[in-house]
């Protein structure tokens, strides 16, 4: 079945103004036909949410598909119902979202998730050496675990505090770039200094102060 533009516009128009006059106590689920619902919600031209976000979250979107959805920069903090598997989304890219409120299926291998914010989500597993790019700036990996090597992996900016199974060998992580990095509930290593479990260095009392201590002797 084909709908026009105007129709669609017109669907879209009169959803936004519902949504943005709604304040019943809980989200509403709208019963509607599953294409005709993706229609009014997504723009043509990439797969993006046409209705602002903030207003989209008024819904239960458990009768949404986020398959082939463009959710970079969304914030699903808030939602109800969704659903992601991100080996689905568009262009597999979680770039720039945060994810808490989302039910995350699915595996994150060849995903875009730089600058993503996991915090609050559950049961997730990375392996930096399989994410698109081996790029992991900016990620807030609170409450993932991380099975794999940071080897060659960027991670300027990048949020361990809160994560587990994280091992950051400050010799091979790309570019020896920690800039902004968080590295709380990281194990550091380093083939040079032998930063082990007995060594003088984990008396100290902050992994920064590790990182600090191993480029000072690194740059002497």
């Amino acid at each position: 079945m084909v709908y026009n533009i105007l129709t669609v516009e017109e669907l879209r128009k009169n959803l936004r103004s519902k949504l943005e006059h709604y304040n019943f106590p809980k989200p509403y689920l709208l019963d509607i036909d599953k294409e005709i619902y993706r229609e009014i919600m997504l723009n043509k031209e990439d797969n993006s949410f046409a209705i602002p976000f903030d207003l989209v979250k008024k819904l239960d979107l458990s009768n949404f598909s986020f398959d082939n959805v463009n959710i970079r920069f969304l914030n699903f903090k808030g939602s109800t119902g969704v659903v992601i598997n991100p080996e689905n989304v568009y262009n597999k890219d979680l770039s720039y979202c945060v994810l808490e409120g989302a039910k995350i299926e699915g595996s994150m291998d060849d995903a875009i998730i730089y600058y993503t914010n996991f915090k609050g989500t559950e049961g997730i597993k990375i392996n930096p050496q399989k994410i698109r790019g081996k790029n992991l700036a900016g990620a807030v990996l609170t409450d993932t675990t991380i099975t794999g090597p940071l080897d060659g992996v960027y991670i300027r900016g990048t949020v361990f505090t809160g994560s587990s199974g994280a091992i950051v060998d400050l010799d091979k992580i790309y570019k020896h770039d920690i800039k902004h990095t968080e590295l709380t509930d990281a194990k550091i290593i380093s083939g040079d200094l032998a930063l082990s479990d007995d060594s003088d260095y984990d008396k100290l009392d902050f992994e920064e102060q590790k990182v600090k201590k191993y480029i000072n002797i690194k740059r002497s």
